[in-house]
Parts: C-alpha cells; sequence; structure tokens
C-alpha cells in the first residue's frame, strides 16, 4: 500500500516537474523553472540563496548528494539531502529525496512529515493530507499541518475540530472555528501583513459577500506572490480559487 501511494505522489512530481519545464522562466528568473502551479494556475518560483548563502547551500547540497550516495539505505542521509534541497529552494527534488527513502522506511514518519509539508506548499493537498494523517498518530506537529490542509480544502468543520483537538492555540484554530460557525470573526494575532490582511477578508467570507472577499484575497495574491510557500498567502489563494468567476458586464 505504501509502495502504491509513494509511486502516486512520484507519478504527481514527475508531471508537474515536467509541465514546469515547459514554462517559460518568470522575469528575473534566468534559468530557474517554477516549482509550483498555484490554485489559480500561475507558475510560482521559489527565493533562491544569493551570494554566499547561495555558495553555502551549494555546497551543503553537494555534500549532501554524496553522503546520500554512498549509503542509500540510510533514512538520515536522505533527510539531509531533503533538508539540503529545501534550503536549495529545489522544493520537488526535496519531495523526491524523501519519497525514495520512504520506500525503503515507511515507518518513518519524520520523512514522511517532511514530504507532506512540502506538498501541501505546492499545493497537493489530498496527497499532503494522506502522509499528515500517516505522521499524525507520533507526531503532533503533524496534526496541525492535518487541520491546517482540512483548511485549506474548505472543511472547516472537520479543521475546527482538528484544531481545538491538537493545537488550540493555532492562529488558524479560531479562524476555522469562525468560518464553520459563520460567527464573528477573530482579530489578527500578529502584526504579519499577509496574516492581518487575511484575518481583514474573513468578515467577507463569512458574510459570503463574494466581491468583497475577491478584492481583498486578489490583493494578497497579487501584492505578496514573493511569499507563496507562507500559510496565510496559501490559505487566500484556496479561498480565492473557490469563490465563484467574476461576471463580466
Amino acid at each position: 500500500m505504501q509502495a502504491s501511494y509513494s509511486m502516486k505522489v512520484k507519478t504527481i512530481v514527475a508531471r508537474l516537474t515536467i509541465l514546469l519545464t515547459l514554462l517559460p522562466a518568470g522575469a528575473g528568473a534566468q534559468v530557474q523553472h517554477p516549482e509550483a502551479l498555484s490554485l489559480l494556475g500561475k507558475p510560482l518560483f521559489t527565493e533562491r540563496p544569493k551570494g554566499d548563502a547561495a555558495a553555502k547551500a551549494t555546497a551543503d547540497l553537494e555534500a549532501a548528494r554524496t553522503v546520500a550516495a554512498r549509503d542509500p539505505t540510510r533514512p538520515d542521509a536522505a533527510y539531509a539531502l531533503g533538508q539540503a534541497d529545501e534550503a536549495a529552494g529545489r522544493l520537488l527534488d526535496a519531495i523526491d529525496a524523501y519519497t525514495i527513502s520512504i520506500e525503503k522506511h515507511p515507518d518513518d514518519t519524520r520523512l514522511v512529515f517532511a514530504r507532506g509539508r512540502l506538498l501541501l506548499v505546492i499545493r497537493k493537498f489530498d496527497v499532503a493530507i494522506r502522509d499528515m494523517r500517516t505522521a499524525s498518530p507520533t507526531m503532533p506537529e503533524a496534526r496541525c499541518r492535518l487541520a491546517f490542509a482540512t483548511y485549506l480544502k474548505g472543511d472547516f468543520a472537520s479543521a475546527r475540530d482538528d484544531f481545538k483537538a491538537n493545537c488550540p492555540s493555532s492562529p488558524w484554530s479560531a479562524v476555522a472555528a469562525a468560518r464553520a460557525e459563520r460567527s464573528a470573526a477573530p482579530s489578527s494575532p500578529s502584526d504579519d501583513d499577509i496574516l492581518r490582511a487575511y484575518y481583514a477578508a474573513l468578515p467577507a467570507l463569512i458574510g459570503k459577500d463574494a466581491s468583497s472577499a475577491r478584492d481583498q484575497l486578489k490583493k494578497i495574491v497579487d501584492k505578496q506572490s514573493k511569499r507563496w510557500t507562507e500559510d496565510a498567502y496559501i490559505a487566500a489563494e484556496a479561498d480565492l480559487a473557490r469563490l465563484p468567476k467574476k461576471r463580466r458586464k
């Protein structure tokens, strides 16, 4: 069962890699290709390290590859390789590294959680949810990511219950409860501009004011595109993608 699921993940990543490679690189990205497609169909680029940080990331990645090639049976080496890929902004390569090791070590929930976390970032919510469920019995952080992934899917009642049971102090716990119960929107607990903007859009989302919600969410998605890997941005994008299309006059 695990091998079959890993094959599904590999197929998803392979198809996404081919599709993204065929897309033209974005302005200023030179030869860099996207790491994901947004829920609105736009290519998403990671912010790769620059200067000394780029040199360090490259050296770390080469070292991790050498260690992993020397002993491909070690889950620690595969995990380190995935982490090095992430640090270099190579999310799909990291998912591949985790997947290959999971096939050999299906009970290593650290690898499963790491893969699920990245699958969530590249907007593959269904497969991410499965990884989080697998890791949840032994990893509390996986339960919180599972609750958030459920929220992103629009299952607000389940997300509310999961947050309440596993991580009630999360800023998303009150949000999920407000969406599920259609109650008053909570105030933002943070000065982070994306999170504050998302909280500001909640009354329109809860009140099903699609026009207002669309305008507010679109500002987040358009103006904060470099932060596409962050939770509030993903949530804004997911809600925007679910809203009915704006009617043309």
